[in-house]
């Protein structure tokens, strides 16, 4: 789960969600992914074990040039991952766990946020609230 929850949200968020946080819906992923840059920025090696991660869940196949092929069960999992947004967005506070339950328990908090115009650490706010609104469309 440490390791899924944030690979699988990942994927949704890049595949549904543009870099100013707007919804393509979820027919935005339907049939398959395009990620036409992951190898430049990934490099090959990691492409494979991605491509084979992706295989192995049966979330789909993913080609040389970063398309994954969604399959059925692929493509209903994506669509329902956005639940994995807000858990996933405190992965940087969960990352720095032990430093913050022995070190500094304050790290990420203190003199963080609006008033000083610090950026959070502990949470990935724009994964957070793409979350928290994702859940707010379905749920009322």
């Amino acid at each position: 789960g440490i390791v899924l929850a944030p690979l699988l949200t990942s994927i949704a968020y890049f595949a549904r969600w543009d870099e100013a946080g707007l919804d393509s819906g979820p027919d935005s992923m339907t049939q398959s992914l395009r990620f036409p840059n992951m190898v430049t920025q990934m490099g090959e090696a990691a492409c494979e074990v991605l491509g084979g991660i992706i295989t192995e869940l049966n979330i789909g196949t993913m080609s040389s040039s970063g398309t994954v092929a969604l399959s059925s069960k692929g493509s209903l999992a994506l669509q329902r991952c956005y639940s994995y947004f807000v858990p996933t967005s405190y992965s940087p506070l969960l990352s720095r766990f032990k430093h913050v339950l022995i070190e500094d328990p304050s790290w990420g908090f203190v003199d963080m946020g609006q008033d000083t115009g610090e950026e959070e650490e502990h949470v990935n706010r724009v994964l957070n609230v793409v979350g928290s609104g994702a859940q707010h469309k379905t749920l009322f």
